[in-house]
């Protein structure tokens, strides 16, 4: 895409990759959460999803990542859940502390990103609570039938 191109034109460049991934056969795509930074608009990961999930009918859509230090849990977590809906259990669910310093200080100033412990993720099928997760269909049918 030329530089000159209009936010309109990369948010349909974009939509028509991820369709062609999908036809390809890749398993997921991933939206980033990014603030203040000019090369990309990317505020709401849940947002990019569901527009992606409304065009797309197989390929996973995973959140890389929702900067937990702005958000709020039940908010997070409600945003998931109706993605998960929207998407038929295609979300993936990615937290995390966020991606600089530079973007921490325009969103919380005086919070140091280095506050915020990386931790590693539970095996695949379970939460770090260990309580088996809703990563997949599958696993969701399981849920509703215990």
């Amino acid at each position: 895409m030329a530089a000159s191109s209009s936010y309109s034109e990369v948010a349909r460049h974009v939509t028509e990759m991820v369709q062609i991934a999908e036809e390809a056969g890749f398993h997921i795509v991933w939206s980033a959460e990014h603030h203040g930074i000019e090369m990309t608009i990317a505020p709401d990961a849940f947002q990019i999803l569901t527009w992606l999930a409304a065009h797309t009918s197989r390929i996973r859509l995973g959140t890389a990542v929702v900067v937990s230090p702005y958000a709020h849990p039940v908010r997070v977590a409600g945003q998931a859940a109706l993605l998960d809906v929207y998407s038929d259990g295609r979300l993936g669910l990615g937290l995390g502390p966020g991606a600089s310093q530079w973007e921490m200080g325009r969103m919380k100033p005086g919070l140091k990103q280095s506050c915020w412990p990386v931790i590693a993720p539970a095996p695949r099928g379970t939460s770090t609570t260990g309580q088996k997760s809703l990563d997949t269909a599958t696993e969701k049918e399981k849920w509703r039938r215990s």
